[in-house]
């Protein structure tokens, strides 16, 4: 998919400016950033932050989402619907092993690695220097923090954020809608839904 014109990203915080950057090396550009918290003048890595939707966005290109919350960025894409920019944004100095299949919405940031027959599923974060071994498997809407490991035919559910610096071994399934803390090593099935820590990881109680 081409962009119409520009591109206008949504939501000003941290990544943004990781964001910003990702389309710089794609060659592609941001006109303005939309959040409601905006400060008049302010501005991240040169780009304008405005606090009013744009309305034609026909006019003005897609949108591209800097949203790290796996929930809010799903309910900001329902919210724009067919306006998102849906190819994925890959740094070029992301590795791509052969048959890799990546969705839509998806954004594969500097020193990742996606490896052979790896399937990733839509509007997933891959961060920095994160990596996705051979046969995984990651549902939509899933957030890998950077440095994060994902071993050989390992399956991460919908929903799901794996932490800076977490393992999941090879093989281990993860089930939808679960958190792994930083640092983390999970060597185990995980089949129910919540926060896991620790080496190996265990369910934070509530």
């Amino acid at each position: 998919m081409n962009p119409k014109k520009t591109l206008t990203v949504i939501g000003a915080g941290g990544h943004a400016r990781a964001l910003i950057a990702l389309l710089s090396s794609c060659n592609l550009t941001a006109s303005k950033v939309i959040d409601a918290s905006a400060q008049l003048g302010e501005n991240i890595l040169g780009v304008p932050v405005v606090n009013a939707e744009v309305q034609d966005s026909a006019a003005h290109g897609f949108y591209v989402l800097a949203i790290g919350s796996n929930t809010a960025r799903k309910r900001a894409l329902r919210h724009y619907k067919g306006e998102v920019y849906a190819a994925p944004l890959i740094h070029p100095s992301a590795i791509l092993a052969m048959s890799p299949h990546i969705g839509r919405f998806c954004q594969i940031f500097a020193g990742a690695y996606i490896g052979p027959q790896a399937q990733i599923g839509d509007n997933v974060i891959l961060n920095t220097y994160a990596i996705v071994e051979h046969e995984v498997s990651i549902g939509d809407d899933c957030h890998i923090a950077v440095g994060a490991k994902i071993l050989g035919r390992a399956k991460v559910g919908h929903r799901c954020f794996i932490g800076a610096g977490a393992v999941i071994k090879d093989g281990v399934s993860v089930c939808d809608d679960v958190t792994i803390g930083a640092n983390s090593f999970v060597n185990e099935k995980i089949d129910k839904p919540g926060t896991y820590v620790g080496s190996p990881a265990r369910q934070m109680k509530k």
